[in-house]
């Protein structure tokens, strides 16, 4: 009998030591767990805080209520203050763009050594073909 005693006193012991192992990893994950809450929980109202300051800014929107002529005629002013600021630049857009084709045409022409005005095909005679 004295050994079964002693087999019980030493699986006792080593069912104490276990139980004691255990209670610290469950307060350890307890803590985790509980770290991981906090730390949802501050997240989703940063969220929310974010999601109201978004439906905030939308609320400019909403309360639009000029008609569709109004918000062109805005338009309209807010094109001639740019073109106003900008000075003639953009007015003369068009005409910049024909002057740096031109120049580039003459450009290319001064490079190739093309004739201003080629010879007109119904012009055979051999003066016409510079012979």
């Amino acid at each position: 009998m004295k050994a079964i005693a002693k087999l019980a006193l030493a699986l006792a012991t080593v069912g104490t030591c276990a139980g004691a192992l255990a209670d610290t990893a469950y307060d350890r994950d307890q803590e985790r767990r509980a770290r991981n809450r906090d730390e949802a929980v501050a997240k989703w109202e940063q969220q929310q805080a974010d999601r109201a300051s978004y439906d905030r800014r939308d609320d400019r929107y909403d309360n639009d209520h000029r008609t569709v002529g109004q918000k062109i005629e805005h338009a309209g002013h807010s094109t001639e203050h740019f073109v106003e600021r900008q000075g003639h630049k953009a007015e003369n857009f068009t005409e910049r763009q024909a002057d740096k084709v031109r120049r580039f045409g003459e450009r290319q022409q001064d490079k190739f050594h093309q004739p201003a005005h080629p010879a007109r095909e119904d012009d055979k005679r051999p003066s016409a073909m510079g012979k």
